[in-house]
């Protein structure tokens, strides 16, 4: 069928319309008129991708490799177009899911399209390590995906030729995780199987050039990941995230499967962001990870900071890092609804949340609404369950008073949001979540590719 596309959608893809029905169209960009091929009826509701361009856009550019190599659904679309897609989605997913009109412009923080990530997810098969292609578990030929450095798409090209020992032996991912100049490179084998059955395939990636450290899933029992072969971390110093008097020469560690922002240009504005909206003597920085944003946050601003985190890949380097500040740093080991539970109140505090990509659950929603905090900082890679959180809290009484979006995985349609949240009031029954008497101010920073 031919269709007329009018605007992107949360997930990347484009809406349009034929015979009374929803289309969601891949491959196109707003304003184009394209022939597409329906790939899945859902309900009322069509998904289809793009097989011919019969009216192009002036934003459309030719893409290298396989277009969906990695997630990159917007490659084909200019960049300056994807962060004015991305900012449509945001607004898009406010007003629709969380009933929440942003008046004021909107802008998202650009990235270097190339190089930008520190940290991935291999995938391994009897051929080839790549990433997947989207909406398939085909491993992908990565080398003209621009999103690793071209150092780091030579390493995985080597990687590849043990691909079929891995393989043999259960590996069916590779954790890579490195430092902001790329100097650093650890890999990190999840496996089925022993990794004993891999003995040459592990000691062949040991030995590749710019792999400075080598690790496994740790024995019964054991703290950490087990070490195969040089240094089991990465290292920043701190002043990277986040200049300040109190970073002096402080680092930040991290294991290759501790969560960890992936953007290496961008990290350091959303630290940045992230900081300057807390307020007060006492933080709680909420799924903590490796203490990102908690151990940045108490070297410049002291006070005490409470970090908190369950994850066992990310405990042991938030506890590292928290103990460069001890006491200020205080690491809590828990769910958050168990950290919750405890402390029933939050009055004065500023609380951090970046929550997996599901966001918040019902209980998190529900407790920290009633402890109180001053300030709810949310930072959120999933624009979709961040609305439907901001609704759920402003029904509690909070508004969302400053919005900033970054663009963490360029040629893709994922955004990551920071939302500043005030109490207004008391907890009121209506469905929509609506600014103060002032308009929700938004970030008008940005800059360029």
């Amino acid at each position: 069928m031919e269709v007329t596309v009018e605007r992107p959608v949360v997930g990347g893809r484009m809406l349009a319309r034929h015979d009374g029905r929803v289309v969601l169209v891949a491959g196109a960009i707003p304003g184009e008129h394209v022939r597409v091929v329906v790939e899945q009826a859902k309900r009322d509701v069509l998904l289809a991708k793009t097989v011919e361009v019969l009216e192009a856009s002036q934003d459309r550019r030719s893409v290298r490799g396989v277009s969906g190599c990695g997630g990159r659904t917007f490659a084909h679309v200019a960049y300056r177009r994807q962060l004015q897609l991305k900012t449509d989605i945001v607004r898009d997913a406010f007003r629709r899911t969380g009933g929440l009109d942003l008046d004021e412009p909107l802008s998202v923080v650009a990235s270097p399209e190339r190089g930008y990530r520190m940290r991935a997810r291999l995938h391994v098969d009897a051929e080839r390590v790549g990433f997947l292609e989207e909406g398939s578990h085909r491993v992908c030929d990565l080398t003209n995906s621009g999103q690793l450095l071209p150092k780091t798409e030579r390493l995985v090209e080597r990687l590849g030729s043990q691909a079929p020992a891995l393989a043999r032996a259960g590996v069916r991912t590779i954790e890579l995780a490195e430092d902001l100049a790329g100097d650093q490179c650890v890999l990190h084998l999840p496996r089925s199987g022993d990794i004993g059955g891999a003995a040459d395939g592990w000691r062949a990636l040991a030995e590749v050039p710019d792999v400075t450290g080598l690790t496994t899933e740790a024995e019964v029992g054991a703290v950490g990941p087990r070490v195969l072969a040089g240094a089991p971390v990465v290292t920043d110093s701190l002043a990277s995230f986040l200049p300040s008097d109190g970073a002096g020469n402080l680092t930040l560690r991290r294991h290759a499967p501790a969560f960890f922002q992936a953007n290496r240009y961008v990290v350091r504005e959303l630290v940045t962001a992230v900081a300057d909206l807390v307020s007060g003597a006492e933080v709680v920085d909420l799924y903590a990870g490796v203490g990102l944003f908690a151990v940045c946050i108490a070297a410049r601003q002291g006070g005490h900071v409470t970090a908190v985190e369950r994850d066992s890949s990310s405990v042991p380097d938030l506890r590292s890092n928290a103990a460069l500040l001890d006491p200020v740093v205080e690491v809590v080991r828990a769910p958050v609804e168990t950290y919750l539970k405890r402390t029933p109140r939050l009055t004065g505090t500023s609380v951090i949340v970046d929550p997996p990509r599901a966001g918040l659950s019902r209980e998190v929603l529900t407790r920290l609404a009633r402890a109180r905090p001053d300030r709810i900082v949310y930072v959120s890679c999933d624009v979709a369950t961040q609305a439907r959180d901001l609704r759920a809290l402003g029904l509690q009484g909070y508004c969302v008073t400053r919005v900033q979006a970054f663009d963490m995985f360029p040629n893709t349609p994922h955004v990551e949001t920071v939302v500043l949240l005030e109490q207004s009031g008391s907890p009121t029954s209506s469905p929509a979540l609506r600014s103060p008497s002032a308009p929700a101010r938004v970030s008008s920073a940005t800059r360029n590719n």
